[in-house]
């Protein structure tokens, strides 16, 4: 409410999912990682799912245009534990958007296809994308940048030269 709508904007995009599934797995105090994702800091998918309807049906009765964007990966090591989960969570955010009539744009896709192109040529890696494995570096934005100007219906030959600055 207040950090979206009571600001009024015409246009709210809603990207969540990474830290709901990543805390399940990883706990931070102790610097101890958990295979099973078991913690109970982590969010789970019925609780995931019915904070994002909220947030949507809140948004558009306030008469706000809608866009969801999947999370990006947990680090990069695609067939570990949280980023399997994670799937979960953008199939749960899918449905969202079509049951709400709401654009959904995936970023994971782009991530997951650099990531594993990358990999397959030049080996395991980590932190191609993203600086400590979440957060994007600049590469991580630009891809952001461009798949949401996209799926916004931007054509790609004005974006293709596209800077982004931090």
């Amino acid at each position: 409410q207040k950090d979206a709508i009571d600001h009024k904007p015409d246009l709210v995009m809603i990207n969540v999912g990474v830290n709901d599934v990543w805390h399940a797995f990883f706990d931070f105090q102790n610097i101890q990682f958990y295979p099973q994702g078991n913690l109970p800091t982590g969010v789970p998918l019925a609780q995931y799912r019915e904070k994002i309807t909220q947030m949507v049906l809140a948004a558009k009765a306030a008469g706000i245009r809608v866009v969801l964007l999947s999370p990006t990966p947990i680090g990069e090591i695609l067939d570990g534990p949280e980023n399997r989960r994670l799937q979960e969570y953008i199939a749960a955010m899918r449905e969202i958007a079509l049951q709400n009539q709401c654009l959904f744009i995936d970023l994971n896709a782009p991530f997951r296809e650099v990531i594993g192109t990358y990999q397959k040529h030049a080996g395991k890696t980590l932190n191609l994308l993203a600086a400590d494995g979440v957060h994007p570096n600049p590469s991580g934005y630009r891809i952001m940048a461009f798949t949401i100007l996209r799926g916004l219906g931007v054509p790609t030959k004005d974006i293709e030269n596209l800077e982004v600055k931090k």
